[in-house]
């Protein structure tokens, strides 16, 4: 890509390879004497181009500029997102952030709905899919999906809330910020910045009358515990986790309740995943843990 294009045929090009290289993130980062563009693609964060600081300056305006972002806050943190890609079945949540050396931005490209795989095609053994069937038709508990970043538990996640609505259930999801848009799914965004509290959010929820909740990911104590006095109430909640193994999972659960609550009273499944990459390929690997058995984990 030559600095004379214009950033518009420049973010053009951009998008076009990512989804080509079958990436997830597109990394936006200043140095000392240019920008360096990166793509997280199945073997992991892999450099993609250098550009003039001029240059970046540019697609960075047409980046913010397509997310409804403020142009000239640059500050502080703002986030954005961009609909509809060049005819693409995607969208794009745009985050941005002051560096010492400048604005940098990382893009996150989220899938639509049509691009969802059956549970049956995301790569899980027979035995696994017919673990994660039993979960899903349970009424009430929780279901965590785990992984590492970019591993894919939100795509997971979703394929099974798609398969979830042949049980005629109302969902309901509240997320920060929604990633995929699903028609028949009442999805909810959460605004971390408004001064209304999590437990506001959820009376509300309460009274649309859900038969499965999704918290979308868990970041913290406090959303943990409300994630599990939700599991205890009678209703199937299902949420997204950062750990790097069940076990590992299950030991931050406790670290987070502080024993408050015995994990075989509410935890019904764990599904663990990450990228398995080798020189010519590169596949997910699973681990699905029902109730009683994942709690032998502990």
């Amino acid at each position: 890509m030559k600095d004379n294009d214009s950033p518009d045929y420049h973010w053009k090009t951009i998008i076009n390879d990512a989804l080509s290289l079958s990436a997830t993130d597109i990394h936006v980062s200043p140095t000392t004497q240019a920008y360096r563009i990166a793509m997280r693609t199945p073997r992991g964060l892999t450099g993609y181009q250098v550009v003039t600081t001029e240059s970046a300056k540019r697609l960075i305006s047409v980046i913010k500029h397509r997310a409804k972002m403020d142009l000239s806050f640059s500050r502080f943190p703002q986030d954005g997102q961009i609909k509809g890609i060049f005819g693409y079945a995607l969208s794009i949540r745009v985050s941005c952030v002051m560096t010492v050396l400048g604005q940098r931005l990382v893009l996150r490209l989220l899938k639509d709905q049509k691009t969802l795989l059956p549970i049956h095609r995301l790569g899980m053994t027979v035995e696994q899919v017919k673990r994660l069937i039993v979960a899903a038709k349970m009424t009430s508990g929780l279901i965590l999906f785990c992984g590492s970043t970019g591993s894919g538990k939100t795509t997971t996640l979703f394929s099974l809330l798609n398969h979830m609505q042949t049980y005629n259930r109302s969902i309901i999801s509240l997320e920060n910020p929604i990633e995929i848009l699903i028609d028949g799914i009442h999805q909810i965004e959460y605004d971390y910045s408004s001064n209304v509290e999590l437990s506001a959010w959820i009376r509300g929820i309460f009274r649309q009358d859900p038969d499965v909740i999704v918290m979308g990911e868990i970041r913290d104590r406090n959303e943990m515990n409300v994630l599990i006095k939700m599991a205890l109430s009678g209703h199937l909640v299902c949420a997204t986790f950062h750990a790097g193994s069940i076990s590992q999972a299950i030991k931050r659960i406790q670290a987070y309740t502080a024993e408050k609550h015995n994990p075989e009273s509410y935890l019904r499944a764990i599904v663990y995943q990450e990228q398995n990459h080798t020189e010519h390929d590169s596949s997910v690997v699973f681990d699905v843990r029902l109730a009683p058995a994942v709690c032998l984990l502990m």
